[in-house]
């Protein structure tokens, strides 16, 4: 299989500058494509007198043109799919403060049950979207990409102020409370302490969309038994050698979504030779750049129905405040619906008991072991 990859609206860590979303596009296919789409491409720069096809260039009806020629030669030629993950960047201050206070890998205080499981993360990230303001949001997030210690207990205790106004839930404010009171007295047990230009771009919504991009290579992968020859990706002066890492990195790794928390499986396809041309250069990559954009228009007759079209292939990837209350809604309607077996819900009930025992004892045994240490 083939992957070509590009972004629209390329942010860094400023994540609080217009615009407000950030897009990344995948096309994945069992076919090399770039071959495939190279003649619709080329005919079109001739015609239009330029050297590659930049969407945002063109009107939106000779767009729609171009990416109805696109879809028409996919279509006959090659398997596919288009990879969409849309990212509402002011958020990624509210997960990334999720991700360091209360993963229970980092901080006793957190328990594991209520990061790992989808559901209950997701409402740890809806409820911390309120007790942090617009202000504390903006606080915190260079804080975070600074390692400033200081600063980041002073955004907790921020937080703290406005825990019950948004929350009468006691068993919520409970693991909330836990979580920052003991990150408050243990801040450098915390990990997001590493520094350096690396690490914070890697915290970036560039490459929280590459690390979804490289799930659905995985999945696709997967599906149909393909192993990836190519994975191409637009190239980024700022990314590309962090991009290049996290291919490395995640090149035997895949995750998969289970009942109660997603695990990690090694695979042995791999994600193919990994390389950052100009997409001047790649066909492929200009054809990308046209699905993109139509994705990210909202209605307008000119191109509603090859949006369509495109809509009917993508496999999109969302992080927002929304999409974090849809997944909530959805596991609610999934627990409690008739067909949801008692004997299930009990044995969750149970497994959650002893996840509180579990907790308690850390708790116990961490105060034992500072207490010990005091005493010389």
């Amino acid at each position: 299989m083939y992957i070509y990859g590009d972004e629209s609206g390329n942010t860094g860590k400023e994540i609080f500058n217009d615009p407000e979303w950030y897009h990344q596009g995948g096309l994945l296919s069992l076919d090399d494509v770039d071959p495939i789409v190279s003649p619709v491409i080329r005919r079109h720069c001739n015609d239009l007198g330029v050297e590659r096809i930049h969407a945002n260039e063109l009107p939106p009806d000779k767009v729609a043109a171009i990416a109805s020629e696109i879809l028409d030669v996919l279509d006959s030629s090659t398997t596919w799919i288009f990879h969409h993950t849309k990212i509402h960047k002011p958020y990624m201050a509210t997960t990334k403060f999720v991700d360091a206070i209360f993963d229970s890998g980092e901080n006793d205080g957190a328990r594991w049950l209520w990061y790992n499981s989808e559901f209950l993360r997701h409402s740890l990230c809806c409820l911390m979207d309120d007790v942090l303001t617009q202000r504390n949001k903006r606080r915190f997030w260079p804080a975070y990409l600074e390692s400033n210690h200081d600063e980041v207990k002073a955004c907790i205790r921020n937080a703290l102020t406005y825990l019950d106004r948004h929350t009468s839930d006691r068993r919520l404010q409970t693991v909330v409370r836990d979580a920052f009171n003991h990150a408050l007295q243990h801040m450098d047990d915390l990990s997001f302490g590493s520094s350096g230009k690396s690490y914070r771009k890697l915290e970036a919504p560039n490459m929280a969309a590459f690390s979804c991009l490289i799930g659905s290579v995985h999945n696709f992968a997967e599906k149909h038994e393909a192993k990836p020859v190519s994975f191409i990706h637009d190239q980024s002066s700022e990314f590309n050698k962090t991009m290049r890492k996290m291919h490395t990195w995640f090149s035997g790794v895949q995750a998969k979504s289970a009942d109660i928390a997603a695990k990690v499986v090694m695979v042995d396809w791999g994600l193919g030779t990994f390389s950052v041309p100009s997409s001047k250069d790649v066909p492929a990559l200009q054809a990308v750049d046209v699905l993109l954009w139509i994705l990210q228009r909202d209605s307008q007759k000119e191109i509603d129905s090859v949006k369509k079209r495109i809509e009917e292939k993508a496999e999109p990837y969302w992080i927002s405040r929304p999409t974090s209350e849809l997944i909530r809604y959805s596991w609610i309607q999934r627990l409690y619906g008739p067909d949801f077996p008692m004997d299930r819900l009990h044995e969750a009930e149970r497994l959650a008991a002893e996840a509180e025992d579990r907790f308690k004892e850390r708790l116990t045994n961490k105060a034992l072991q500072i207490s010990l240490k005091e005493m010389g």
